[in-house]
């Protein structure tokens, strides 16, 4: 290793490194410098310098096999290095202490970046793709495709870290790089927001249990009071409600055609309400206690619903009396769902389960056995083929509601996943989570799409409107957001 000085090209430092390097870096100050060693583990993958003495301050252990790319982030906080297994890994540059590796690419890393502000790193590698990447957790937040199978050589944030510069070309990893044609590009690293309308409850009610009325154009939330909340979703303007019971509403839910919505409390009641009016038409008492969750039949006959002492009913609406009983030894937990037909029910366990159940005879059909939590919300899609599950785990999971085998396992939040929600032409899934954010997953290739910020805390649901064109999430920060979905894919200058 080598160090001149800029002012005059005068050699001040020659170190012996034992192996060769992949990379090196100044840190901000320019006291330290950090090589990526040419070697594999499960040695050190890098080791940090005094930039005068050159004396030996840090290893860094930990991350890919061989470290292929390396950085100081602009606030020294971090060391960033990619991998020749298409890992990123992130370590403290004070101790040297690991912090993240997570895999992004599918081939070798060439090129890491910080954002100015040290909150986001992008990747580039041979694999032709650009990842980029939130600082603190880890988490994958967007990737940029549209490079022609070519290897992502450079990559460099703009001053205000609005754009990412990327070059890319032909060349082996250690030989001679050369540009192709469609080699320099320029992106915009902030995919412009959804259009978002924040509704605000009464100071210190939580909202938990949303839904869209059947024409979209009311949203109706449960607070932590007792209350229950309506609102024009196009204006924002708040509809005349009753206050419904004094023990607080755990659940939500609109009739699919239009007539009704119902409430379930901690009490046991079940209340139904006119849409127009928002006045009450009639109960029913759950006789083992406090609701936890309703659904509407598609057809809007029945009502299913779960309380949180095990029992589980199917009630038929034109008489008010429960139909049928769900069989099983049932611990219910985080959330109870229709198919899109009518046939059968699905309903979260506390044992990290799912059951699906015959919605004529209560029959229990399958028990999905999941392995990476509690399950916290669930959603099945429109076409009824596929069930997704949020879970305490940090994990969502995509199961196949026909055989009831698991098909995939979605990563990307770093807190429980407390809701999921498809949206009604299946194309996407939407996910809230304890990190305060909301996801957006592409359901064809199963990839992150979005993340949506501005939750002060934890989001604790999202529902889809009935159109499509809407998404709401809640907070425990007390605030209902409203989201238009129409955005775009990843834009590109």
């Amino acid at each position: 290793m080598h160090v001149w000085k800029a002012a005059n090209g005068e050699l001040q430092m020659v170190k012996s490194l034992g192996h060769g390097a992949r990379g090196v870096a100044f840190s901000p100050k320019g006291d330290r410098l950090v090589t990526a060693l040419n070697r594999e583990g499960p040695s050190d993958v890098a080791r940090v310098w005094d930039a005068v003495t050159g004396e030996e301050v840090l290893a860094l252990r930990g991350g890919g096999k061989r470290t292929t790319a390396i950085t100081f982030s602009p606030d020294g906080r971090w060391i960033v290095g990619g991998g020749d297994d298409g890992s990123v890994t992130v370590w403290k540059a004070t101790t040297g202490e690991f912090g993240w590796s997570r895999p992004g690419h599918s081939g070798r890393v060439f090129t890491i970046a910080s954002s100015p502000d040290s909150q986001m790193i992008a990747s580039g590698s041979e694999d032709s793709i650009i990842c980029l990447w939130d600082a603190a957790t880890g988490s994958d937040r967007r990737k940029f495709r549209e490079h022609k199978s070519h290897n992502i050589w450079w990559l460099s944030f703009s001053p205000d870290g609005q754009r990412i510069a990327s070059c890319a070309g032909v060349g082996g990893g250690g030989g001679r790089r050369r540009a192709s044609d469609d080699g320099i590009r320029i992106w915009k690293v902030a995919r412009v927001q959804p259009d978002v309308l924040t509704l605000q409850g009464k100071p210190g009610v939580l909202f938990s249990s949303l839904a869209f009325s059947p024409d979209s154009g009311q949203l109706a939330a449960m607070g932590s009071d007792g209350s229950l909340k309506r609102w024009y979703v196009r204006s924002g303007l708040e509809l005349d409600g009753p206050q419904i019971t004094a023990e607080p509403i755990a659940s939500v839910a609109y009739d699919g055609v239009g007539r009704l919505m119902a409430t379930g409390g901690l009490d046991g009641m079940v209340g139904f309400y006119n849409l127009d009016t928002g006045q009450p038409v009639r109960t029913l008492r759950e006789p083992q206690g406090a609701i936890a969750g309703l659904a509407f039949s598609p057809n809007g006959s029945s009502l299913a619903s779960r309380s949180g002492s095990r029992t589980a009913r199917i009630w038929d609406l034109s008489t008010g009396q429960p139909r049928l009983a769900l069989e099983g030894d049932n611990d219910f937990e985080g959330g109870i769902a229709w198919s899109p037909n009518g046939n059968w029910v699905v309903a979260g366990n506390h044992d990290e389960s799912l059951k699906l159940w015959d919605a004529s005879t209560g029959r229990l059909l399958h028990t999905l056995r999941g392995k990476q939590g509690i399950v916290r919300g669930l959603t099945v899609s429109p076409d009824g083929k596929l069930i997704a599950s949020g879970d305490s785990g940090e994990s969502i999971t995509i199961w196949n509601a026909n055989t009831g085998t698991e098909i995939g396992l979605l990563a990307g939040h770093s807190a429980a996943v407390n809701s999921v929600a498809f949206s009604p032409d299946g194309q996407r899934l939407f996910s809230a989570c304890d990190d305060r954010t909301v996801k957006v997953w592409n359901t064809a290739t199963w990839e992150e799409m979005l993340t949506l910020r501005g939750h002060e805390q934890a989001v604790t649901s999202v529902v889809v409107s009935r159109d499509g064109r809407m998404i709401a999430s809640a907070s425990s920060d007390g605030t209902v957001k409203v989201w238009k979905t129409d955005h775009r894919s990843p834009s590109r200058q």
